[in-house]
């Protein structure tokens, strides 16, 4: 999945992509991969709002995490639900304010507003036994809540330099959302997303080719 990296007037410069790749020999619904995504509502002054998700299993801020590849949870086989473990890094990029020093490498978490699970604080982490849904009586099957996907660094200190400019809103995924629910390979939005995890999260991506129908090819 790629998004325009042209300049448009009525959007700014895209370049996401994620790459997924069907793990159905274990999960039908399982996906395994890594992504490249511009940040929308990014905080004041960051000039490069692009963010690597690459699932890590190492500790959050851990310097492994600046190695790409490094850490890669090899127990989890659906990479996209990683995004939501706890203590995890899976966002990697650039402090980027336009200071004359402490721009560097930044590890970031994933958060969001959504209902959280017991041994979770902050990080994305659905609790799908009681699934957020639209509050009304219109429809018999009530749409889910879509959620963004917040990218963020919470560490106070930075681990590698020790300097303090480790906090950081770095904004929400353009191209990938949640919602608590639904399975692996479903489709949103006339087939413009698609579900990529069944386990723990469902992560949705975009842009889809608005034809396909993963659960079918």
């Amino acid at each position: 999945m790629v998004a325009d990296a042209d300049y448009k007037e009525t959007s700014s410069a895209d370049g996401s992509f994620t790459l997924a790749v069907g793990y159905g020999w274990t999960n039908p619904g399982a996906h395994i991969g890594f992504g490249f995504y511009r940040c929308d509502n990014s905080e004041d002054g960051d000039v490069d709002p692009f963010v690597w998700f690459m699932p890590s299993s190492n500790s959050a801020y851990s310097e492994g995490n600046l190695v790409v590849g490094s850490g890669a949870p090899s127990t989890y086989y659906d990479h996209f639900c990683s995004v939501g473990q706890a203590n995890r890094s899976s966002f990697k990029g650039l402090r980027r304010r336009g200071f004359s020093s402490s721009d560097e490498y930044q590890c970031f978490i994933a958060a969001s507003l959504c209902r959280v699970g017991t041994s979770q604080t902050t990080l994305l982490y659905p609790y799908t036994a009681s699934n957020d849904a639209v509050a009304t009586s219109i429809s018999p099957t009530r749409p889910k809540v879509r959620e963004p996907i917040w990218v963020i660094s919470d560490q106070e200190v930075q681990t590698i330099t020790g300097l303090s400019f480790g906090k950081m809103r770095k904004g929400t995924l353009r191209w990938m959302f949640i919602v608590q629910g639904g399975s692996g390979c479903d489709t949103y939005d006339n087939k413009q997303w698609v579900q990529l995890s069944s386990v723990n999260g469902p992560w949705v991506a975009g842009p889809w080719n608005g034809l396909t129908d993963p659960a079918s090819t």
